[in-house]
C-alpha cells in the first residue's frame, strides 16, 4: 500500500516518489507513485512533464556516430552555447543512418542544398540531398528525355502544351499525364511506329525501346502502308520533371513517327505542381 503522506522510498528494488494519494498514474509499483526507477530494468517512470536540455541515445547526439536520434531543447538557455535559436542545432531533432547522414530532421532547419533555412521538417537521401521539406517536393523522379534505348522521331509535332508559372525557387517539380488520338498516313509500303511523349519546352519526341519499364512515352505499331488518314488511340502516358532554374517553361505533348505523316490530332494534358 502506498504511503499516506508524500515522500520517497529507496531500497534494492529501486527508487519511488509518492504524492500521498491513492491515484493510479500507471507506475509499475501501483497507486500514488509519481516517479519510479526500478533497479532491475532501469526503465524510468515519470508522471507529468519532464524538462530537459537534450535527449539522446547511447550513440550520442549531434556529435555522436552511426545510427542515432536526438532532441535538442537548449534554445534560449544562456548557460548553454550557442544560446538562442540556432538553425540545425536547437530547437531541433534528427535521425541519422549508420553512416551518420541526417535522413529525417525537424525544428529550425539549417540550409541544405536547395532547401533553405526554415521552420519545419525535411527528409534527405543517403547522400544528404534533400528529397522534400515543408516547402514541397525537391527530388522526385528526374526527367528522362533520351537514354541508350531512346531515339528522336522524325516529324515532331507539338499537339498540346501547358505554360508553367515562373517558379518562386529552384527545385519545383511537376507531374504530367496525357493521352491523344492521332490520324496518320503512310504512302509507302513500309511499317511505321507512332509515338507520343511528354517533354519540356517542346523538345523532340522520342521512341523508347524500353518503354514498358519507363512509361514516359506511348507507342503503337501500325500496319504497313500504303494507307491514308487512319486513326490511332495512343496509350496514356505520364512524366515527372524537376525544374532547377527560375525561368518560365512549358510542358508539351509531342507526337512523332518513324515515317509517314501525322495529318490530325486530338490530345489531353493535365499537370500537377509540387512545391511553390
Amino acid at each position: 500500500m502506498a504511503p499516506v503522506n508524500p515522500g520517497w522510498e529507496l531500497d534494492k528494488a529501486g527508487f519511488r516518489l509518492f504524492d500521498g494519494t491513492q491515484n493510479d498514474y500507471g507506475a509499475p509499483s501501483g497507486k500514488g507513485v509519481t516517479v519510479e526507477m526500478p533497479s532491475a530494468t532501469g526503465n524510468a517512470f515519470f508522471r507529468g512533464t519532464v524538462t530537459a536540455s537534450r535527449l539522446q541515445g547511447k550513440a550520442g547526439g549531434a556529435g555522436g556516430t552511426g545510427a542515432r536520434m536526438w532532441f535538442d531543447f537548449t534554445a534560449g538557455d544562456p548557460q548553454i552555447s550557442p544560446a538562442g535559436e540556432t538553425p540545425g542545432v536547437s530547437p531541433y531533432w534528427a535521425i541519422t543512418d549508420r553512416q551518420g547522414v541526417r535522413r529525417v530532421e525537424a525544428g529550425l532547419l539549417a540550409t541544405l542544398g536547395i532547401s533553405p533555412t526554415q521552420w519545419g521538417m525535411r527528409v534527405n537521401d543517403a547522400g544528404s540531398n534533400p528529397i522534400w521539406d515543408s516547402l514541397g517536393l525537391i527530388a522526385v523522379n528526374s526527367a528522362l528525355l533520351y537514354d541508350d534505348y531512346a531515339i528522336p522521331l522524325s516529324g515532331g509535332t507539338e499537339i498540346a502544351s501547358i505554360k508553367l508559372p515562373t517558379p518562386a525557387h529552384v527545385g519545383v517539380s511537376y507531374f504530367a499525364i496525357a493521352t491523344a488520338q492521332l490520324t496518320f498516313s503512310e504512302p509507302a509500303a513500309v511499317p511505321d511506329t507512332l509515338s507520343i511523349s511528354i517533354t519540356l519546352d517542346g523538345a523532340a519526341p522520342f521512341f523508347n525501346f524500353n518503354f514498358a519499364g519507363n512509361p514516359t512515352n506511348g507507342t503503337v505499331a501500325t500496319q504497313s502502308g500504303p494507307f491514308t488518314n487512319v486513326n490511332f488511340t495512343m496509350p496514356t502516358i505520364f512524366w515527372t520533371v524537376t525544374v532547377n532554374d527560375l525561368k518560365p517553361h512549358r510542358i508539351s505533348v509531342m507526337a512523332g513517327s518513324t515515317g509517314g505523316t501525322i495529318t490530325a490530332h486530338q490530345a489531353r494534358l493535365a499537370t500537377l505542381q509540387f512545391g511553390n
